[in-house]
């Protein structure tokens, strides 16, 4: 089953996926970008989830998550 991701959703990923700065300051590392900003981050996908659930008061199904890949690296962890 595929999840519908909103507009805002959607917005969001794009921002986090391309703005410099938060290619920058979280190169490496999983993200989760709400409503313009991100408000969970780290290596951990799973611990990640769970902080931006904890400051969104989100389910994790509801949230985007994005991994922002460090040039030296493939993959983030």
């Amino acid at each position: 089953m595929t999840q519908a991701v909103s507009s805002q959703q959607e917005e969001d990923l794009l921002w986090a996926s391309t703005d410099p700065d938060v290619q920058r300051d979280y190169s490496g590392q999983y993200v989760v970008p709400f409503q313009g900003r991100i408000v969970a981050h780290g290596t951990d996908l799973e611990a990640v989830l769970r902080e931006a659930e904890k400051a969104t008061g989100k389910s994790r199904h509801e949230l985007p998550d994005c991994a922002i890949l460090d040039p030296l690296r493939e993959v983030p962890g």
